[in-house]
């Protein structure tokens, strides 16, 4: 997984893992085009690229490329140094809740500007070079939707809160009232920028981009779960069965795997769920699982909210907000519905 390199460490990693038979896949650098990636070959961009990146190569102002700060957050000496890993862990540990909540004035700017320049053609070509050289899409709306709308009340009161560390909890407030001291007009383009990630990960689909689902995160912000994430992609337009797709078959497929994941038939790999209603109902059914069968070995609900809550009891943490038993109503008003 690539993160923060410099351009020509870019592409020459996704040379040098495609040369070896390796997948390569991650975020997009500032100085890296959405464009750029899926010519040379990447395999799969998570969070649509991160940063503006996406929205300038959708926008009609050619200019705004050029514009980007191609900067890495931490010297570059820093990430060759051996002990570059603790270092960048240590700069980053609060940014990384929500980076949103620590960017740059200029990095806002641009991201506007970009946004008030979304032309329809330049994203409809976009979604057919993404098609066309099948570079996968794993969007983490959830992750997004944690950065760009940090300020709508049910991250404040998420259930998770009480599962966390004293450290981790306190860390995420923090980071949360930053973002809600932000300028009005700053938190204004950010939720615009949502509801265009939305409408790009509607888009893509409708031209055949290839996407799976997947979430983001250390464990340290709340309102990440897969669930979530299929709720989001469903806002995004995609059926539930499209969803279920981008959560078994699509993944098998990016992965070489199809000869033993991404179907319940016999031969497979017995990692399945059992549900209680019908996925291509409704989205929120993915939800109502029974059982978790995992190398053939059979877990119920209830085995896992028993789980949960004997991890919370070490943590001197009480399940909150829970009702009911499992997660088989298919509502996340609790902390064990977080499965």
């Amino acid at each position: 997984k690539l993160i923060l390199v410099e351009r020509d460490v870019f592409f020459a990693a996704v040379q040098a893992a495609h040369d070896r038979g390796l997948k390569i896949a991650g975020h997009l650098p500032p100085s890296v085009s959405i464009d750029e990636a899926s010519a040379a070959g990447f395999d799969s961009i998570e969070h649509l690229g991160t940063g503006a990146n996406v929205w300038i190569a959708c926008s009609s102002d050619a200019t705004l490329g050029g514009k980007r700060d191609i900067r890495l957050p931490v010297p570059s000496w820093v990430l060759k140094a051996p002990f570059a890993d603790r270092v960048f862990t240590k700069l980053m540990e609060k940014p990384l809740i929500n980076p949103a909540a620590f960017a740059k004035p200029g990095d806002v700017a641009l991201l506007q500007k970009a946004l008030d320049s979304y032309d329809d053609a330049r994203a409809g070509g976009l979604a057919k070079t993404l098609a066309a050289n099948r570079t996968w899409q794993t969007p983490t709306l959830v992750r997004l939707r944690t950065q760009y709308l940090a300020d709508a009340p049910e991250y404040q009161n998420d259930p998770w809160l009480a599962m966390m560390s004293t450290r981790d909890r306190s860390d995420y407030v923090n980071v949360l009232d930053r973002f809600r001291r932000l300028p009005t007009h700053v938190r204004t383009t950010y939720h615009q920028a949502y509801d265009m990630a939305l409408a790009a990960v509607g888009l893509w689909h409708q031209h055949g981009v290839p996407m799976m689902t997947g979430t983001d995160g250390q464990g340290r912000a709340p309102g990440q779960t897969l669930q979530l994430e299929f709720r989001e992609m469903s806002k995004a337009g995609l059926a539930p069965l499209d969803i279920l797709r981008a959560s078994t078959v699509a993944p098998a497929d990016y992965l070489g795997s199809t000869d033993r994941m991404g179907r319940v038939a016999k031969g497979m790999d017995a990692n399945f769920l059992l549900l209680d209603s019908d996925p291509l109902a409704a989205v929120e059914n993915l939800a109502a699982i029974s059982v978790v069968v995992r190398a053939g070995h059979p877990i119920t609900t209830d085995d896992l909210a028993a789980t949960i809550d004997k991890l919370a009891a070490a943590n001197g943490s009480p399940v909150v907000g829970y009702s009911g038993t499992g997660s088989r109503s298919g509502s996340w008003s609790g902390t064990r519905r977080r499965l």
